[in-house]
């Protein structure tokens, strides 16, 4: 799989007949929807700092010559390789390099830019209404959400009111019966006073 950053070039050479080479260069736009699309085909090229990455198979335990890190061994093309100063590097980190490649080649490059299809205006109105539908199924999402929160928060502040009214029910009766004990206290201190003086005459 083409490994495909804004931060770098992306250029597909080809072999022509009389063995000279076509450069086609490939907008980020172009190539991120898919290179298959296109009907150039040839080696990939990723251009950074006059430097031209090709994807290269490492059979042996190389480093990285950008983060000093190993590439890991595997089948398949790992790591990039510099074609002009052999420059070796994880494909990840070929646009971090800040030195200029000293045997660059890529000045003698003619490029051969690669717009963007235009679409049609069938496909634009089909892009329109796919978007449409995504806005709607958006807005249904949101309202349904909103709606759930609205019975969610109606439902606690249901909770919270019956929370309060037995609270409040609780107090009542606490209130309820430390009046009664009151009540109870005096009572039995006026009989006390009273017998008392009852018990002096």
């Amino acid at each position: 799989m083409t490994y495909i950053t804004e931060n770098s070039t992306l250029v597909i050479e080809t072999a022509e007949k009389d063995k000279s080479h076509k450069y086609y260069l490939i907008p980020t736009t172009v190539a991120k929807e898919g290179l298959n699309k296109l009907h150039v085909k040839g080696n990939k090229l990723h251009i950074y700092n006059d430097h031209t990455f090709v994807a290269s198979h490492f059979a042996a335990i190389t480093p990285c010559q950008i983060c000093s890190k190993t590439i890991p061994r595997r089948i398949g093309r790992q790591g990039y390789m510099c074609r002009d100063c052999r420059l070796i590097c994880h494909k990840h980190c070929h646009h971090k390099t800040e030195l200029t490649c000293p045997a660059s080649n890529v000045c003698k490059m003619e490029m051969i830019y690669v717009e963007e299809a235009k679409k049609t205006e069938k496909e634009l109105e089909k892009d329109n209404e796919k978007r449409k539908k995504e806005m709607e199924k958006l807005q249904k999402e949101a309202e349904k959400k909103a709606a759930v929160d609205k019975k969610e928060a109606e439902k606690e502040a249901a909770r919270v009111a019956r929370e309060r009214e037995k609270a409040e029910k609780e107090a009542g009766k606490e209130r309820a019966k430390i009046e009664k004990e009151a009540e109870k206290k005096k009572s039995e201190e006026e009989k006390k006073v009273s017998k008392t003086k009852t018990t002096a005459s």
